[in-house]
């Protein structure tokens, strides 16, 4: 069984058109949960997709500034 790092955690699927982000979870039983929403690579979406991250993110390491610069 693999050892939990960090309870919360995502990943992102860049393409030229979108972008796939899923958020895994896992509660206290070791029971992991997963969110996946599609943006598109326009700004609007992008700042979308921030904004999603920020909500449900973990306290651990959120690099926003990363995410911002990468709306740029």
């Amino acid at each position: 069984m693999l050892k939990i790092v960090y309870p919360i955690c995502c990943g992102i699927d860049v393409h030229k058109t979108f972008v796939i982000a899923t958020i895994a979870t896992t509660d206290h039983e070791n029971i992991t949960t997963y969110q996946t929403k599609r943006f598109s690579t326009f700004t609007r979406d992008l700042k979308a997709l921030a904004a999603w991250l920020s909500v449900r993110h973990s306290p651990y390491d959120f690099d926003s500034d990363l995410l911002h610069a990468f709306i740029r």
